[in-house]
């Protein structure tokens, strides 16, 4: 139980440090954009671009490991989904505050919040040989 704690715990610290490299080049590439649009245009459709990946990657993964596809619950690519589904919730949740988004784009992101809480519910709490169909 030890050991598959502490690949989850570090599985999740790499997600988390390779979600802030995707920001970072994310930020470094489209803002300013040169567009007539303004300066966040590119900013905002990859974001938007993030969010459909997320979305797919999260629910193909969800849907193999319901059909006991994937076994293992704590491999990175799995913890990966569950951090980036629940980092875009977070930031469109900012950019709401901020007056930056409006509320019908914010309730888009609602799909990548169910995900990212089921794969983290299931990495957290289920055990990997535990789920069974």
């Amino acid at each position: 139980m030890q050991l598959v704690l502490n690949r989850k715990l570090h599985n999740l610290l790499l997600s988390i440090i390779m979600l802030a490299l995707l920001a970072s080049i994310m930020i470094f590439v489209f803002y300013p954009s040169n567009s007539k649009l303004g300066d966040k245009f590119g900013l905002a459709v990859a974001l938007l671009f993030c969010r459909y990946i997320g979305l797919f990657i999260g629910a193909g993964l969800i849907l193999l490991r319901l059909l006991s596809i994937v076994k293992n619950n704590s491999t990175l690519i799995y913890i990966f989904a569950g951090s980036l589904n629940i980092s875009l919730v977070g930031l469109s949740l900012v950019l709401l505050v901020s007056n930056n988004m409006i509320s019908p784009v914010f309730n888009a992101f609602f799909f990548n919040m169910l995900i990212g809480a089921i794969i983290f519910i299931d990495v957290m709490v289920f055990d990997s040989k535990q789920f069974r169909l």
